[in-house]
């Protein structure tokens, strides 16, 4: 067989399979190609979700440190808008990582200012 139609074959089955001896043999593999399509999109969703709470907490963590006021605010608007930066890095838009710095980071101040005055968004539970 040609070098060129062993190629087109071997493209046509998931990155996972072309280790196979025989390229007409068929994929043994349970999910196939979209089991790799769903398992890198759970990947990059997780890779980002990790990402974003590293940065929060030491930016936060440094933050307080720097400034020496551990309980203010500020210090969750500055991590709110770090990882909105990275955001914005990630998705190559400048907009999309300001946008995700203002949102995060007045989300993350809000938060503690909440918590610090009790605020509740649900009254007690009714027995």
């Amino acid at each position: 067989m040609p070098a060129g139609n062993r190629k087109q074959i071997l493209l046509r089955f998931p990155l996972s399979c072309r280790a196979a001896p025989c390229p007409t043999q068929r994929c043994s593999c349970a999910l196939g190609s979209f089991g790799i399509l769903v398992g890198s999109l759970v990947g990059f969703c997780l890779s980002l979700a990790a990402t974003l709470g590293a940065v929060f907490g030491v930016t936060t963590c440094l933050s307080a440190e720097i400034r020496e006021k551990p309980e203010d605010p500020l210090n969750y608007f500055i991590g709110g808008c770090a990882s909105g930066a990275i955001i914005g890095a990630r998705t190559h838009n400048y907009f999309t990582g300001t946008m995700s710095c203002l949102g995060l980071g007045i989300t993350a101040a809000l938060m503690k200012i909440g918590n610090k005055e009790g605020w509740r968004l649900t009254g007690p539970p009714k027995l």
